[in-house]
């Protein structure tokens, strides 16, 4: 593991140490920066409470607006989704880490559903308690 990085900007607390070989030699994303698990994905960082509440609007409107405020709906969270960026994500039931801005490895594919249930059926990590003196 690398050293750790700069302290949070909020809480003042040291961040984790990043792991080694996370990043290529063309500086691409090619695993997680806090684990060094090599399962990653990707999806777009949209925000799933805001897309729900525009439907739900405008489904509570839709008998008003004889059902055009779908349309917009749909209009309106297609653009907002075309606009957003991808996150990585690590599958990792530990770690879930999430890493916005970085240039992820192409190779890094969305969601998996068969690779996030093999990894929640992984027993907990469970890190040896320090010995006491």
């Amino acid at each position: 593991m690398a050293d750790a990085g700069a302290p949070c900007g909020r809480c003042g607390a040291p961040s984790p140490p990043l792991a080694e070989g996370a990043l290529s030699a063309a500086g691409l994303l090619v695993r997680c920066l806090q684990c060094g698990g090599e399962h990653l994905y990707r999806q777009r960082d949209f925000n799933q409470r805001l897309g729900l509440a525009i439907v739900g609007v405008a489904a509570l409107l839709a008998p008003f607006t004889w059902y055009l405020s779908l349309v917009a709906a749909a209009v309106l969270d297609f653009a907002l989704y075309k606009i957003s960026r991808d996150v990585v994500i690590c599958y990792r039931r530990e770690c879930r880490a999430q890493f916005r801005g970085l240039v992820p490895d192409p190779r890094i594919q969305g969601f998996d559903l068969a690779t996030h249930d093999y990894f929640r059926s992984l027993p907990p990590r469970q890190t040896p308690e320090p010995p006491s003196d």
